[in-house]
């Protein structure tokens, strides 16, 4: 069955991780974002192995929410919506695009997801928040960016929108046995986020057919960031 480059089964999640990464480095597991009943918890995990290692590349807590030993429950989705795109801006539906959701479902999908499918990702800083997809049972689909690109034999240049990509499990990876890699025929373009990639695996495992795409290009010849569309069934 064709891959469709649209996403038909939204996903609400209870919880968002929270990372960091520098250039050169990988993400690092900081924190966790909890859903509640009116906006959300921010929870830091400072005796975390992550949380330590991400410190000495020099990571700092988010100025707002500076103190680590404190869960944050006062302005967390203000801040962290204003990463995204504003839904009253009307360039809204366009963003909602480059994110694979259908403008005609906005009404359908709460902030707290929304976050999660635009991981509010900025140059600055640094942060990213991620739906690590963790016991999602499939139908599902989203879009993520390639991690590792510097690791791959793919020239990016050549890479066309819609081109198929397959993933494929490297038990015998010697930083991370969870890892899966992206193939373009054959070839490695690079790597899925370590916070996601047990899902993908997961997936695998349990026999889910899983396909994906080249979905969106972007950033600087120097440092290029390919996003995939992958659909789970």
């Amino acid at each position: 069955m064709p891959i469709e480059n649209q996403i038909r089964n939204l996903q609400e999640p209870d919880s968002l991780i929270l990372a960091w990464h520098s250039k050169g480095y990988k993400r690092f597991v900081i924190g966790e974002l909890k859903r509640q009943e009116e906006g959300a918890t921010l929870t830091y995990f400072p005796d975390s192995a992550s949380f330590k290692e991400a410190k000495k590349k020099g990571f700092e807590p988010i100025i707002v929410f500076r103190k680590p030993e404190t869960t944050y429950s006062e302005g967390v989705m203000e801040y962290f919506m204003s990463r995204i795109t504003r839904r009253e801006r009307e360039d809204f539906d366009l963003y909602l695009s480059t994110l694979a959701i259908n403008p005609s479902d906005k009404d359908k999908i709460s902030d707290f997801a929304l976050l999660g499918y635009g991981e509010g990702r900025l140059p600055s800083d640094g942060f990213q928040v991620i739906n690590s997809y963790k016991n999602v049972v499939p139908p599902v689909e989203f879009v993520t960016e390639v991690a590792g690109l510097q690791f791959g034999d793919v020239k990016i240049n050549n890479l066309q929108l819609g081109q198929s990509v397959n993933f494929v499990p490297e038990p015998n990876n010697p930083h991370d046995p969870k890892a899966v890699k992206v193939e373009v025929d054959s070839v490695k373009l690079g790597y899925i986020n370590r916070i996601q990639s047990r899902a993908i695996l997961s997936w695998i495992n349990n026999g889910h057919n899983i396909q994906g795409i080249v979905f969106r290009k972007n950033g600087r010849p120097s440092a290029p960031r390919i996003y995939i569309f992958i659909e789970v069934v």
